[in-house]
């Protein structure tokens, strides 16, 4: 089953301000909210968990995310 994460969580995970995540969705370079009825935008998880990865190993670094589980 998808989860879903909102904004503010986004921004948690990423440093940036909203309006660059914003023009980062617009210029293609984050994944796009999807829209859930009238209860606002939402963010599939293993998306923005995915493209936090690729980017992390672009840079030589890994991620682990809060909701990893202990090894």
């Amino acid at each position: 089953m998808k989860e879903f994460i909102k904004l503010k969580d986004i921004l948690e995970r990423i440093p940036v301000s909203r309006s660059q995540l914003y023009a980062m969705i617009s210029e293609g370079k984050f994944p796009r909210q999807i829209k859930l009825g009238g209860s606002g935008a939402f963010w599939i998880e293993e998306e923005t968990e995915a493209w936090i990865e690729a980017h992390m190993a672009s840079a030589g670094r890994t991620y682990r995310s809060s909701n990893s589980s202990a090894l």
